[in-house]
């Protein structure tokens, strides 16, 4: 006579199916972990979208950030994507070029670089990528310190913050690309259009590579710039999940004969009394101080001073004092 099995048989039989079943549960668990989930693009433009992946590991000593950059083309067509150093000793391929130019955009805001820049005048041709229909460019690279990006160019328009604070910041990537369509690259390339910029003005018409670039492009996009912005990563600065303080305010109200003045920025940006603010009043050197008296939920008033500064103090400085707009950068604490 045949027996059915039942669940008092061998205890050893038992034992090996429940560690085929516990085998099989770790198995499939580290296959979902190896296959990396990418978080979708940002929205699209031009025919093209943004991904942006951050990864922070925490060393012993220090912090480092994995960036990876997606460039989508989303369209059924190959678009010509041209780079734009901005003069000869900017080097690099069309890659290079992106990883240098995205910027980064964060919540809570931090300001970016304030000086002064010389224009740069490229002669030589710039690099172009032909990235085709439904295919992707993707860039990698690590960063250290309180920077996500290594490489930096068009220092007043690329924003490459170092992060003030430690906190878990928002964080997206932005790029305006400049793209040529095939009917105005045709079989020259770029490089060849940017030649003949050149050859037109060794010839002395006043044009340059950069000009006659321009022009070509123009038709299509302005100044053959198409902007676009990633999707939002969440990434802890020093490991920490608090919210940040905030570092950049502006002020929304100033009054001269007592030297005080308002800014956006309270309580709920963790702003406390005694905190100090540089007022950038449009100039390369700050020549204005706010010291914090009061702290309300979303605003605060302080009292304002003339600083010490390297640049000098004369009449044309002195008219120009802390008004509504002015941009406040939170000072480190001593």
């Amino acid at each position: 006579m045949k027996h059915a099995l039942i669940s008092h048989g061998s205890p050893r039989g038992l034992t090996l199916h429940g560690a085929c079943i516990g085998g099989l549960l770790v198995l499939f668990a580290f296959l979902v972990q190896a296959e990396e989930v990418l978080p979708d693009p940002g929205p699209e433009n031009g025919g093209m979208r943004l991904r942006l992946v951050v990864r922070p590991e925490r060393l012993t000593t220090n912090e480092v950030y994995h960036v990876r950059l997606d460039l989508l083309n989303v369209t059924e067509k190959p678009i010509t994507l041209v780079a734009d150093w901005s003069d000869d000793s900017q080097r690099g391929d069309y890659k290079e070029y992106l990883e240098a130019d995205v910027s980064i955009e964060t919540y809570p805001e931090i300001i970016g670089l304030m000086a002064q820049v010389s224009a740069g005048q490229r002669r030589t041709p710039q690099p172009q990528c032909v990235l085709e229909a439904n295919k992707t460019l993707t860039l990698e690279w690590t960063s250290g310190g309180k920077r996500l990006k290594n490489k930096w160019t068009h220092l007043l328009e690329t924003q490459n913050p170092a992060f003030p604070a430690d906190g878990l910041y928002s964080v997206h990537a932005s790029v305006k690309l400049c793209v040529a369509s095939p009917a105005q690259v045709g079989s020259a390339g770029a490089s060849e259009i940017e030649s003949r910029g050149k050859l037109s003005a060794e010839e002395g018409n006043g044009s340059d590579a950069r000009e006659v670039f321009k022009g070509t492009f123009d038709s299509s996009n302005p100044h053959g710039t198409i902007f676009l912005r990633s999707n939002e990563q969440q990434v802890p600065i020093g490991g920490s999940q608090q919210l940040p303080k905030f570092h950049l305010g502006r002020i929304v109200g100033a009054d001269n004969n007592i030297d005080t003045a308002t800014i956006d920025l309270g309580s709920w940006q963790k702003i406390e009394v005694g905190d100090r603010f540089k007022i950038w009043s449009g100039l390369i050197a700050y020549t204005w101080e706010m010291t914090v008296t009061n702290v309300g939920l979303t605003s605060a008033v302080g009292h304002f001073e003339l600083m010490k500064s390297p640049v000098s103090t004369n009449s044309v400085f002195g008219q120009i004092v802390p008004k509504p707009g002015m941009i406040v950068e939170l000072r480190p604490s001593h």
